[in-house]
């Protein structure tokens, strides 16, 4: 689905960002489209710069993104050896990203592994900070622009396309699941795909069943998988079941990352600021809906038949029957039970 628009918000200033606050690095011409005030992440700038780089330099990209982010960790010389380059290839490569060496992008790194795993209890004091910078309602809308912009700045338009490309085949049967926090996510899409397609599933239980659903799952499947910090480890182990059986694997998951990436197809990364210290999934939700507009532009016409068949089923026609047409059923059904009797 085209998404040249939703990189054309205007810039917004986010609560507290102006004197005194913290000085955000600059950016290469390859991770452009991510809004100023937002800090994109070492694996948003990565995908968005694959086009620009050099074949070797894509080999330390995929590199680090298989084992993010720890391979990113090493020295340049274990990355180098990891990814099968030289040296000044892997220093390069960190300057295609916009740091001015490999130092640099290994601070940044260590930086989002911190944050991978801060508690709602670390975030709480900075939620309250948050409020008293104005209207409850002011700072609410301007800090959820701010998760959009950072959710669509980052987004890249080819992974999206190629993940509604996988959902827009009805033969492939898909299966969303997702953790405690952001199973709402799975049950939002599978709602919204169910009505435009067959052959969808969503998985809620624990672990086991997880391990259950995915059993059967087979070659040309699709798993799309919800995965937040602090991140479920049977996800990420859902995550490489599914690639083992041949299925292809679509997450959504915060800008750090979920370990679950290692297994992905495609990945689809939002934002989770917002002023609960919980974390917020409006950007999740966006995106939710985004594949849904993604597909329905994909499949054109074709879901109406479905739709309409859904909305005779909604009157009551089959489902939910009135007392009379109960009793009309009855009768006939009763009729019918005679007439074989005799």
């Amino acid at each position: 689905m085209p998404l040249h628009r939703a990189n054309q918000h205007k810039k917004r200033r986010r609560p507290g960002d102006g004197e005194g606050a913290r000085p955000r690095r600059g950016r290469s011409a390859a991770a452009e489209p991510v809004p100023d005030h937002v800090a994109a992440s070492v694996a948003t700038r990565i995908r968005q710069a694959m086009e620009a780089m050099t074949p070797a330099e894509r080999k330390v990209g995929r590199t680090i993104l298989a084992k993010y982010p720890m391979v990113g960790l090493g020295t340049v010389a274990e990355l180098a050896a990891e990814a099968h380059v030289s040296n000044p290839t892997v220093v390069r490569f960190a300057s295609k990203l916009g740091f001015s060496g490999h130092s640099e992008l290994q601070a940044s790194l260590r930086q989002e592994v911190a944050e991978r795993f801060r508690s709602p209890l670390s975030r709480y004091g900075e939620a309250r900070a948050e409020l008293s910078l104005g209207s409850r309602l002011e700072v609410a809308l301007e800090t959820f622009r701010n998760g959009l912009d950072e959710t669509f700045g980052s987004l890249a338009a080819t992974e999206v396309d190629s993940a509604v490309a996988l959902l827009a085949e009805p033969k492939r049967r898909i299966l969303c699941i997702g953790g405690r926090y952001s199973r709402v996510l799975a049950e939002a899409l599978r709602a919204d795909l169910h009505l435009l397609r067959p052959n969808t599933t969503v998985y809620q239980g624990d672990s086991q069943g997880i391990a259950e659903a995915l059993l059967d799952m087979r070659k040309g499947d699709v798993l799309v998988l919800f995965d937040f910090r602090r991140y479920q480890p049977d996800m990420a182990r859902a995550a490489r079941l599914a690639a083992d059986n041949g299925a292809k694997v679509v997450l959504v998951t915060d800008p750090w990352m979920s370990p679950a990436a290692e297994h992905a197809d495609h990945v689809l990364a939002a934002s989770v600021g917002g002023l609960s210290p919980l974390g917020s999934m409006v950007g999740g939700l966006a995106l939710v809906e985004t594949l849904i507009l993604g597909l329905i532009e994909r499949l054109g016409d074709r879901p109406q038949a479905r739709l309409q068949r859904f909305d005779e089923l909604q009157a009551g026609a089959v489902l939910d029957p009135s007392p009379d047409r109960r009793d009309e059923t009855e009768a006939a059904r009763d009729a019918r039970r005679k007439k074989g009797d005799s």
